[in-house]
């Protein structure tokens, strides 16, 4: 979901916009669910974490900044009550079998993997992945002067200098990669 429509769904949210909500629920339960799955290895405790989250979004809906990633905040809520839920797990462990203790170092490293984890980080990822897997679909020509300008800072002239080509053709092939990471990053 791109930022512009996560932004009007949340601003109907809390409006109390019941369809705003199903359409944030559909648009990002699975995201979260897999998210929690990855640190937990536990389906129902993941739709339990993912229905929480998601209660509790309904219940504080009048505090939500529109302005702010809904996804990151919605990712941050996930990733407190899995540390909880993990945390009241590991008091529980209380026999020193060797499985247990293996049990009980992985949610060591599952919790303070959790607690450093920053959701901003995997939106970050997740973007990445998006555009190198759509550079990777261009034709060369055009990946290859989106990659001079965007990522080697070349101005376009120095670019058609360097390729022996126009500046018009440069502009073209800059819009043409754009545009497909437009509608790949929107899709995604």
């Amino acid at each position: 979901m791109n930022r512009e429509l996560e932004k009007a769904y949340c601003l109907k949210i809390v409006g109390g916009d019941e369809e705003a909500f199903t359409g944030i629920y559909s648009a990002y339960n699975v995201r979260i669910k897999r998210f929690i799955i990855s640190y937990t290895d536990d389906n129902n405790l993941a739709d339990d974490v993912v229905q929480e989250t998601f209660i509790l979004l309904w219940e504080i809906r009048e505090i939500l900044n529109p302005e702010k990633s809904l996804l990151a905040f919605l990712l941050t809520i996930a990733k407190n009550k899995a540390l909880n839920i993990l945390k009241k797990q590991k008091s529980s462990l209380t026999s020193h079998s060797k499985y247990q203790e293996v049990m009980f170092r992985e949610m060591e490293l599952n919790i303070q993997s959790l607690e450093f984890l920053d959701p901003h980080d995997l939106i970050v990822k997740d973007l990445e992945s998006v555009i190198k897997k759509t550079l990777s679909k261009l034709p060369s020509k055009t990946r290859d002067i989106f990659e001079m300008s965007r990522y080697s800072g070349i101005k376009n002239k120095d670019i058609a200098e360097k390729l022996d080509i126009s500046i018009k053709t440069v502009e073209y092939h800059l819009s043409k990669a754009l545009g497909e990471l437009k509608v790949c990053v929107v899709r995604d």
